[in-house]
């Protein structure tokens, strides 16, 4: 079987993971966000591709990295591959230079990129290899496994940045988007934020009724 022969980005780690372009770091929020997976891949879209889903969503998009660009996207997270306290340090590194390199390639089509660190705390670090010292977007995701509280993850972020940082959290409920307001972080809901937020308003639709 014949092994593809990619791109070898510029690196500053003896693991060969890609330097992220600092100029093609997300500046703000692009709405519409979509998720990777929910859309046909050949469907136009503008806004942001986040990649908060199952792994086997990415198998294709490994092998044909050109998906997400063929999509029109103006932004993107990038991948999250899965990096648990049951991963060995080769499968981390592994999923790393993915994730990472797909992030500098989309960055050649001018992409622009939040960088994912919800990641197990124990990867916290070998996570940010290829990140440069200067970038402030990150992206997050708040669920039932949340290891790392939100605001810990944040003040590591500013004081490796030495400055405020911009924040994208993913999910978590009303509470978490009320909490992303206040502290000037931009909150995308999941999508059983959106089912229980429909639910709400049905509810209330037949409380009204009743009266």
């Amino acid at each position: 079987m014949q092994t593809k022969e990619r791109t070898k980005f510029q690196a500053h780690n003896v693991y060969g993971i890609p330097e992220l372009d600092a100029e093609f770091q997300a500046i703000g929020a692009e709405p519409p966000f979509y998720i990777w997976g929910d859309l046909r891949k050949s469907d136009q879209v503008q806004g942001t591709y986040l990649f908060y889903c199952e792994d086997y969503n990415f198998t294709a998009l490994w092998k044909k990295e050109m998906q997400l660009v063929n999509t029109g996207v103006k932004c993107a997270s990038e991948v999250n591959f899965a990096m648990t306290q049951h991963n060995v340090k080769a499968e981390v590194l592994y999923n790393i230079y993915r994730k990472r390199w797909l992030a500098r390639f989309w960055q050649n089509h001018r992409i622009r990129i939040w960088v994912d660190v919800y990641v197990n705390p124990i990867w916290w670090e070998e996570n940010l290899l290829g990140v440069p010292q200067e970038w402030q977007a990150f992206a997050t995701r708040v669920n039932r496994y949340q290891l790392l509280p939100l605001e810990v993850q944040y003040n590591r972020l500013c004081e490796r940045a030495k400055t405020e940082v911009k924040f994208l959290v993913y999910g978590g409920g009303e509470a978490i988007g009320q909490e992303c307001k206040k502290r000037n972080w931009f909150w995308q809901p999941g999508k059983l934020d959106l089912i229980q937020k429909e639910m709400d308003e049905q509810d209330g639709e037949k409380e009204y009724e009743k009266n």
